[in-house]
């Protein structure tokens, strides 16, 4: 029995005309099919297991609102005469930085009353420690009277353009007015379903054979082959995609965030992981890793940064290809694990059996990271001429908290697509889905190149 294109003949083809008879059998095991890549895609059944959320509209909010708590400092905007504890000084500028007043400090209500902790621009040096109140609000700066309270000389301290005030606290005068509420405005950032679709073809002559005696199901076979083909095409989005005009584009908006397609139909793609983690998140969320020199000393110190931001049950997840789940792995004096001196904790539970994937845990003491080998990190971007693989050594770092799977349409396997015209000789079918990754915290989750 021959193959040709995946479908099924009836007759070798160097003897032609010639039949098998169905009494033989050509399948030692008919039930059996043997494969190179049997997990296809682990990131998006454990999204799945993460959170899912449905939306009502293909546009739908990625991130929520940042809180102005998060990041309450301002700057000095020019270089000051020396100042004397007890001895206020008016001629104090400051701003958020590059000549703007965004954020918390955007209004003078803010400022006033205000205690500032103000150290150099490196925040190395402590210089002082004051009361402000405002005396003209600017349209890039405010003009601050500035009461030193304590200096670090015990003397005189000029202050710097470019110093950071870290807001403290306030402290209100007796008898004093009550201050205006500040402004909260919105950082708006979205992301986008994607419609995804996966067909085959299936001839009227392969629908009557998929049953023959003596033979596997080959339309069972087909289907399952596609399907694959469809999870991994679901998760190279999840991961790489990017949503076309930016994320921070008004939804509906045909010249920002979407495009239109050969019939002149709208399309959508997706942000996913990946971009939202470089386009949102400060470097120190995107590491680059020596696997030569990295220790387990290296490796405790950026814990540090990974759990920095953690959640409640004090678990992340590292999807990763065989790199680095084999970096991880090496025992020895030349290995990531120096024998005799740790024990990496490697366990797998029921919980992720259920999922038809394994899970290693690596136990530390900020958080458990829990590793899974995704191939997509290996084979899923392969240049078969040079032998590349442009994303070797890269792991995501999710925090489970903090993603989730955002369903516009739910998954579907749709039959009968193929018009009459073809008799009933050639049937469509397809694997459909349309839905988007959603983040919460862009700062919880990191980027890992491994190299």
């Amino acid at each position: 029995m021959a193959y040709n294109a995946g479908v099924k003949q009836s007759f070798t083809g160097s003897a032609a005309g010639i039949l098998y008879t169905d009494r033989r059998d050509f399948y030692l095991t008919p039930n059996t099919v043997a494969e190179l890549y049997k997990t296809v895609s682990p990131f998006t059944s454990v999204l799945g297991r993460f959170g899912t959320k449905r939306t009502y509209d293909p546009d739908f909010k990625l991130f929520e609102h940042r809180a102005g708590w998060m990041d309450m400092k301002c700057y000095v905007a020019q270089a000051t005469a020396a100042l004397t504890e007890g001895t206020p000084i008016t001629t104090v500028r400051l701003d958020n930085g590059a000549g703007a007043l965004t954020g918390y400090f955007s209004t003078e209500t803010e400022a006033e009353g205000t205690m500032l902790d103000i150290w150099d621009s490196t925040c190395t040096t402590h210089k002082a420690t004051g009361y402000v109140s405002i005396i003209t609000k600017g349209s890039t700066y405010h003009t601050v009277s500035f009461y030193p309270i304590w200096l670090a000389d015990s003397g005189t301290t000029e202050l710097a353009d470019n110093d950071v005030a870290f807001i403290q606290s306030n402290a209100r005068e007796e008898g004093g007015k009550a201050t205006h509420a500040w402004d909260s405005p919105m950082e708006v950032v979205w992301n986008s379903s994607a419609i995804m679709k996966t067909s085959l073809e299936i001839t009227g002559t392969l629908l009557a054979m998929s049953q023959l005696r003596g033979g596997s199901n080959e339309l069972a076979r087909l289907r399952d082959l596609k399907a694959k083909e469809h999870k991994i095409k679901q998760a190279k989005a999840l991961y790489f995609s990017r949503r076309y005009g930016g994320t921070s584009t008004a939804p509906g908006d045909t010249t920002a965030d979407n495009f239109l397609g050969p019939n002149s139909r709208r399309v959508r793609s997706m942000q996913g992981i990946i971009p939202v983690i470089e386009d949102y998140n400060s470097a120190s969320n995107v590491h680059n890793i020596t696997m030569a020199s990295y220790t387990w000393d290296d490796l405790v110190d950026d814990i540090v940064t990974f759990f920095e931001y953690s959640n409640d049950k004090m678990v992340k997840w590292l999807f990763c290809g065989d790199a680095v789940m084999a970096f991880f792995s090496k025992i020895g004096s030349s290995g990531f694990i120096d024998g005799g001196t740790m024990q990496l904790n490697l366990n797998m539970n029921a919980t992720e059996t259920k999922l038809g994937i394994n899970v290693n845990s690596l136990e530390t003491g900020m958080g458990t990271i829990r590793l899974v080998r995704d191939q997509l990190f290996s084979k899923g971007f392969y240049d078969s001429v040079g032998s590349h693989r442009p994303y070797t050594g890269w792991g995501v770092l999710a925090d489970p908290e903090n993603i989730n799977k955002v369903i516009f349409r739910p998954d579907k396997y749709q039959t009968g697509l193929a018009d009459n015209a073809y008799g009933g000789e050639l049937l469509l079918e397809q694997y459909f889905s349309d839905w988007g990754v959603g983040v919460t915290l862009a700062e919880t989750h990191h980027l890992l190149k491994f190299a």
